[in-house]
């Protein structure tokens, strides 16, 4: 429902052509992680944002907790990659891990070459609790 709430929107631009929308979905790996975003194509490939957001209870193991330590400190892992047309390249979603604050950051960005700064967008989500709310 989400993806045709987000593509529906898309269709509804009035510039549509101009951007790719980044299919909702959700962080395979981790889990109850829902990621959407967006990238400026014809008026501005560089421009992107992203919205991330816990969609329930996150569970990360002592071993999972070690592996995002690990791809983090490799520069990362893309949760999602899509080839936007041969000009463009690519536009790509990296997950980073900061163990010591309990919090996933995403960063949406295109290997566009450009001129000038790229506008590359990031979401964070804080591992929160989930479940019955405080009494």
């Amino acid at each position: 429902m989400v993806n045709a709430v987000v593509h529906g929107i898309r269709r509804n631009m009035s510039y549509d052509s101009s951007a790719f929308v980044l299919p909702a979905s959700e962080d395979a790996e981790v889990g109850c992680v829902g990621i959407s975003g967006a990238v400026g194509l014809a008026e501005d490939p560089s421009m992107a944002s992203i919205a991330c957001r816990q969609r329930g209870p996150i569970v990360l193991s002592d071993a999972l907790k070690r592996q995002l330590v690990k791809e983090t400190e490799d520069g990362g892992v893309k949760v999602f990659k899509e080839r936007t047309s041969a000009i463009f390249k690519t536009v790509q979603v990296t997950r980073l891990f900061d163990a010591a604050r309990d919090t996933l950051v995403y960063l949406i960005w295109s290997d566009k070459v450009i001129e000038g700064s790229p506008n590359n967008s990031l979401s964070v989500v804080v591992i929160q609790p989930w479940g019955a709310p405080p009494r």
